[in-house]
């Protein structure tokens, strides 16, 4: 299995504190509504290593939030209709261009 490179762990991290702030949550309450160690959260958002699929389905569950987004920035346009508006709004006008129709 190929080792995930360092780039692709920032721009993940990156998402994952876009879609916290863009939720208005700290970092404690992510923790507590995903059900995972400060640690680990703070791993993910600084681009030290991914959720497991686990924690990655509980943003899909809680906000429609695809988990080709979260590991690859992908989103395609029927993952886009499923997040709720303002959710989609706040990530970015450079995380929304990446909507594939």
């Amino acid at each position: 299995m190929k080792a995930i490179g360092p780039d692709r762990l920032k721009a993940s991290g990156e998402r994952i504190k876009t879609l916290r702030l863009a939720l208005g949550l700290r970092a404690t309450d992510m923790c507590a509504v995903i059900g995972c160690t400060a640690q680990d959260y703070s791993n993910w958002e600084h681009g030290v290593c991914q959720p497991s699929l686990e924690h990655a389905f509980k943003f899909f569950d809680l906000w429609g939030v695809p988990l080709e987004y979260i590991y690859r920035g992908d989103m395609a346009k029927g993952d886009a209709d499923n997040m709720p508006h303002k959710l989609f709004m706040s990530l970015g006008q450079d995380n929304r261009k990446k909507v594939r129709a």
